[in-house]
């Protein structure tokens, strides 16, 4: 097993995934590998959710937390809110960072988006693992980005 932070894929929990999916009905799981995906149709780094469009879909996104890969992430997020019928993203809850002050307090403060921030600290799970066995208990508080489209 790799230690923590040895790798970009941390797994959203079934119990954390399953009431998102009910309220939203998701047709898509952006970043995602063949081994970790929640949904059906989903894309590995192979498919990469950045170079692709994200028309009229029903994205669900817990894009990878690596150096510079969150900010690439929200960015095309950010980009993709008025072509893709829904994006929730799954970050950490990093107010301070460039990438939140650029591409999420601008859509907050215009009420073009939603930001929810779940309770306690959310438990990832670990490639080959069940969701019994979570990875570890997030270093940092969660927050979920809600883009409709208008």
């Amino acid at each position: 097993m790799q230690p923590p932070g040895a790798t970009n894929e941390w797994h959203t929990l079934d119990k954390d995934f399953a009431p998102l999916h009910e309220e939203f009905r998701f047709t898509l799981d952006a970043f995602a590998s063949d081994e970790l995906h929640k949904l059906p149709r989903y894309w590995t780094e192979r498919e990469n959710a950045l170079a692709r469009p994200w028309m009229g879909e029903r994205v669900f996104a817990n894009p990878p937390y690596g150096r510079g890969l969150l900010a690439r992430c929200v960015a095309k997020m950010a980009r993709e809110a008025d072509r893709a019928e829904l994006i929730v993203a799954l970050v950490p809850a990093w107010t301070e960072r460039a990438w939140w002050q650029d591409h999420v307090e601008p859509g907050r403060r215009a009420g073009l988006l939603e930001v929810r921030f779940p309770r306690g600290r959310l438990r990832f799970g670990w490639p080959g693992r069940p969701d019994g066995h979570p990875r570890c208990v997030a270093g940092f508080p969660s927050a979920l980005i809600v883009w409709r489209r208008p």
